[in-house]
């Protein structure tokens, strides 16, 4: 669904619950389908990604027979459904971000061994067998390291002060809950 955004944003951003008895299900790796039932019965069945825009949605919708529900219950459901879009776009964000903490970790933990090997043990062959590294220089730098360790891979260590790494974590969700309502105060201006 990221490859179709307008398609995203009418559903995932519940615009297709505008309309009254109007239920959406997500499939995962599915179409998105547009199933219409009459008296339990299914009668019709349009594939949504046809349809380039969210406004060729919202027409199909009427020309369907679906009735729009008050613009009050709209205008809720379209919060909710801004709401679910941005955390899921948060997210995606912070899973990316996390990879590139994993990565900028295990880059400075193998940098890390790799001068040791070579200034404190005096291996100079710690470049050619930076593959094979001891277990225990590995564990040591992991163990000097908790809270990078545990915001990289989410892997916790004996050292490590969870009080301090759950306060990081609600910072960046209260970062996240104020982003959204900066973006709602634009919106609304």
């Amino acid at each position: 669904m990221n490859r179709l955004p307008e398609l995203k944003a009418f559903l995932k951003g519940r615009e297709a619950e505008w309309y009254q008895n109007v239920e959406v299900k997500y499939i995962r790796g599915h179409q998105a389908i547009l199933t219409i039932y009459k008296d339990g019965k299914e009668q019709k069945r349009i594939k949504l990604s046809d349809l380039v825009t969210k406004e060729a949605m919202h027409e199909l919708m009427k020309a369907e027979g679906f009735v729009e529900k008050r613009p009050e219950e709209r205008e809720k459901i379209a919060k909710e459904g801004r709401r679910t879009l941005f955390e899921e776009n948060e997210k995606w964000r912070r899973i990316n971000e996390r990879k590139v903490r994993k990565k900028e970790y295990f880059s400075k933990r193998e940098y890390f061994i790799k001068k040791f090997r070579k200034e404190i043990m005096q291996d100079d062959d710690a470049e050619e067998t930076a593959q094979a590294e001891p277990k225990y220089l590995m564990n040591a730098y992991d163990e000097n390291n908790p809270l990078d360790l545990y915001l990289a891979t989410r892997k916790r260590s004996p050292n490590l002060d969870m009080e301090e790494a759950q306060q990081i974590l609600a910072h960046e969700n209260m970062a996240i809950a104020a982003l959204f309502e900066e973006y709602e105060k634009e919106r609304s201006s």
